[in-house]
């Protein structure tokens, strides 16, 4: 509870613990969280990871929360962000999802790195799982990097903009309002990728390469 401030100090936590950030309190932390641990933030609560959240076996739920991570996010392993309102600001170079699954409504999402919807190997199933990002309704804010959506999937029906974007492997891309702006090319590229565009599609260079497929049931300049 309250203004938790533990910059420059150490914050230690065994794995698979749970931490609850309670109702307008704030938690500040140098770098991410144990594995297997679990993050509950309640109405206008605030995480902050001053560096990377580089350890991705952490599961973030949220609820009229805020979670900044300043320089970079990765999560992965069978984990999830999922947030309803309040708001996602992830600086650095990279947020990652690898292979875990991102649920956005109504959140307020700022990105300053790549965005990039990976896969990770289950070792139970010797297969590949792919990682989600879906967003539904909120803001979407990307500064002027790419999106890359390889053997995942990334939803999202708000405006979003990017350098470039690409869908490899089995990625699949759908804009399903809004408008979807790249700077430079938009690429779907072999294997079952597909770029679903049902809202306003807009780039510099339009390639589809090998067995990829671009769906088209809206405007695409």
């Amino acid at each position: 509870t309250g203004n938790c401030d533990f910059s420059g100090k150490n914050f230690q936590i065994p794995e698979k613990y749970t931490i609850y950030i309670v109702k307008n309190s704030h938690l500040t932390i140098n770098n991410g969280l144990p594995g297997n641990c679990k993050v509950y933030l309640s109405e206008g609560s605030t995480l902050t990871v001053n560096n990377t959240i580089s350890n991705g076996n952490v599961s973030y739920y949220s609820k009229g929360g805020s979670i900044e991570a300043k320089n970079g996010m990765v999560i992965n392993g069978e984990n999830e962000l999922f947030m309803e309102g309040g708001s996602l600001k992830v600086g650095g170079q990279l947020f990652q999802l690898e292979p875990a699954n991102c649920y956005l409504h109504n959140t307020a999402v700022e990105i300053s790195g790549k965005l990039d919807v990976n896969h990770g190997w289950d070792n139970a199933l010797q297969a590949s799982i792919p990682a989600l990002y879906y967003q539904e309704g909120g803001s979407f804010k990307a500064t002027g990097h790419e999106l890359v959506c390889n053997s995942g999937t990334f939803y999202i029906d708000v405006n979003s903009s990017f350098s470039s974007i690409e869908a490899n492997g089995t990625g699949i891309i759908v804009n399903n309002a809004g408008t979807m702006t790249s700077a430079s090319t938009i690429r779907v590229t072999n294997n079952n990728s597909v770029l679903i565009n049902n809202g306003n599609l807009t780039g510099a260079y339009l390639g589809t390469e090998g067995s990829a497929h671009f769906q088209n049931n809206g405007n695409a300049t």
